[in-house]
């Protein structure tokens, strides 16, 4: 019955716009001088003319051999509103921020932090590719909190679904 709830509030909330995206983002990610080297995530966007509603989630982590232990690994949970005007995109929104990330640097016995705060996010975006269903873009994304600050360029690919004509 949760279930059945939850689909009818999104179907409703979704019939609201005139496009509705979803997206995934590879790309690189940096924290405090850093460099986690894979992040991936995905979003879902609905857009009603100029104005962008966005949930977003990326995940971060270290990659290659010989990596130093722990692992350190971020994760982003945000909600963003935005405005696009031709192919730029502008947003900025509340996210929740939390991870891993190591305190020394040894060669063995390195010590590490969980951490998670509420930070400010930001995002630019611009459309390389942009026809009726296929999105392609280069967005720059960052995550201003009071624990660790972070930037991470990704590559998005997406998908929309035109409903309207604005």
């Amino acid at each position: 019955m949760k279930k059945l709830l939850v689909i009818v509030f999104v179907l409703n909330f979704s019939n609201n716009f005139s496009q509705v995206s979803f997206k995934i983002h590879p790309g690189a990610f940096f924290i405090k001088d850093d460099l986690c080297e894979i992040v991936i995530g995905a979003s879902i966007s609905f857009q009603k003319e100029n104005l962008i509603y966005s949930l977003e989630f990326y995940s971060a982590e270290e990659a290659g051999f010989f990596l130093p232990e722990p692992p350190q690994y971020f994760n982003q949970l945000g909600v963003l509103i935005g405005k696009k005007k031709n192919r730029i995109q502008l947003s900025l929104g509340l996210t929740t921020f939390w991870g891993e990330k190591r305190t020394t640097y040894r060669v063995i016995n390195n010590n590490s932090e969980r951490f998670s705060s509420v930070g400010i996010a930001s995002k630019i975006g611009f459309d390389l590719i942009k026809n009726k269903r296929f999105l392609m873009s280069i967005d720059l994304n960052t995550n201003i909190n009071y624990k660790y600050s972070a930037f991470f360029p990704v590559l998005s690919f997406g998908y929309s679904f035109n409903k309207k004509k604005t």
